[in-house]
Order: structure tokens, then C-alpha cells, then sequence
């Protein structure tokens, strides 16, 4: 069963991306935000929702 979760991003080779508990997962250039000024810029350490192996979306307002 899948689920969304949140994840910190360790490292990025082209479209995979590591997670930091291990997981590997894949994003599409158009993930981002309405609020980022160029979507689809994934960086070490951001936080980003995964669904099994694929990042749906970034997480802007980390509390």
C-alpha cells in the first residue's frame, strides 16, 4: 500500500533522486510549486512528498 510522505532530499543524479531514510525515487521536470520562481529546481535538502517511488510534489513551509 502506498501513501504520501515526506522526505529530505540527499543527492540527485539526473531524474533519481536518494532520500535520506534510503528510499530512491524519480521526478518530472514539472514539479514545484505556484509560489518557486522556476519550477522544477529540486536541491539537497529540500523536502519534496514521495508516493511509493515517485516525488509529487515540494514542500515550501517547513515548520
Amino acid at each position: 500500500m502506498c501513501y504520501l510522505k515526506p522526505c529530505k532530499v540527499k543527492n540527485i543524479k539526473n531524474k533519481k533522486v536518494l532520500m535520506y531514510n534510503g528510499i530512491e525515487a524519480y521526478y518530472d521536470k514539472k514539479i514545484g510549486t505556484r509560489y518557486q520562481t522556476i519550477p522544477g529546481k529540486l536541491k539537497v535538502g529540500d523536502r519534496v512528498l514521495v508516493y511509493g517511488n515517485l516525488i509529487v510534489k515540494k514542500i515550501m513551509n517547513e515548520r
